[in-house]
């Protein structure tokens, strides 16, 4: 059954498990991320640098990259951090783990420097699903010798998987607040309310929501393409870097419908007949008649 595309409605629904919502926040409120990242890892921070939204890196350009949710830095101790909010198991968390650590300790570590000057890392999954399927709320990962199990491989990297659906566990009344506020949406006290009242404000602002608006219309346009050409039937390709999955179908109506909302919050923010057409592809003719409803710029 083919759907209408409702990009507003859509925008609407979004929650903080959705990344995008989830690396604006952190990246808008950085005492937020910090509090967050303590109460994860227990550790205290005294300052952390702002934290950096969707952050790529690439070594190679023939390599694949990877694009951090959230990465941010504590200079005074030398220490990373990269939170991913995960909403999809597909079975890969222990290589991807692996393979974002390295970029980043590439991305860290200047050529010549002894690799004593790598910086302690922390690297944190946000999963709405129990990876491992024991139930607890944090899964804290570490590498140890086999013969000695009490004695620690010290890398300084350590990995942590958060459980939103975990049932037990020794973890403060904050964190617990912000895994149900993820899971439910619940605002049980003053840390969740916090978070809820940044997560609003990110989604009433004109740039994050015209930026979501963009990514959308880009998919869609990608997938509409690749649909008249006939190379793909029934289930549309592809993500956005990793961040958007899922079917979208629709008639051509609904394709314009989408272009001529995204076309009506750019008029609002001034931009361009040209950066206008550019993204949506719309007829001059009918951007200029849109603008007459709207206080934009003059045609």
């Amino acid at each position: 059954m083919r759907e209408k595309i409702d990009l507003e409605a859509k925008w609407e629904s979004l929650t903080i498990s959705d990344n995008f919502i989830f690396s604006q926040t952190m990246h808008k409120f950085p005492d937020l991320c910090r509090r967050l990242i303590e109460e994860i890892l227990q550790i205290k921070i005294l300052k952390l640098v702002d934290p950096d939204r969707e952050k790529s890196i690439q070594s190679r350009r023939d390599f694949r990259g990877i694009r951090l949710d959230v990465y941010a830095e504590d200079h005074g101790r030398q220490r990373t951090f990269d939170l991913e909010m995960q909403t999809t198991n597909e079975k890969d968390l222990p290589e991807r783990t692996r393979y974002y650590q390295g970029l980043i300790d590439q991305n860290r570590l200047e050529s010549g420097k002894p690799y004593r000057m790598l910086w302690d890392s922390y690297i944190i999954f946000i999963c709405t699903f129990d990876f491992l399927g024991f139930g607890d709320y944090v899964y804290s990962i570490s590498e140890r010798y086999d013969n000695y199990p009490d004695q620690v491989f010290n890398t300084r990297v350590r990995k942590f998987l958060i459980n939103t659906k975990g049932m037990h566990g020794k973890i403060s009344s904050n964190l617990k607040e912000f895994i149900d506020y993820v899971e439910r949406g619940m605002v049980s006290g003053k840390f969740s309310r916090e978070i809820d009242e940044a997560v609003q404000d990110v989604k009433i602002g004109k740039e994050a929501r015209l930026e979501f608006m963009n990514l959308e219309m880009e998919m869609i346009n990608r997938e509409y393409r690749a649909r008249e050409e006939g190379r793909i039937e029934g289930k549309a390709e592809g993500r956005i870097e990793g961040r958007i999955e899922g079917k979208i179908e629709g008639k051509a109506e609904g394709q314009n419908e989408a272009r001529r909302s995204i076309a009506f919050d750019m008029i609002q923010m001034g931009k361009s007949l040209d950066e206008i057409q550019m993204l949506t592809k719309l007829p001059t003719e009918i951007i200029l008649e849109l603008n007459k409803s709207r206080r934009g710029w003059n045609s």
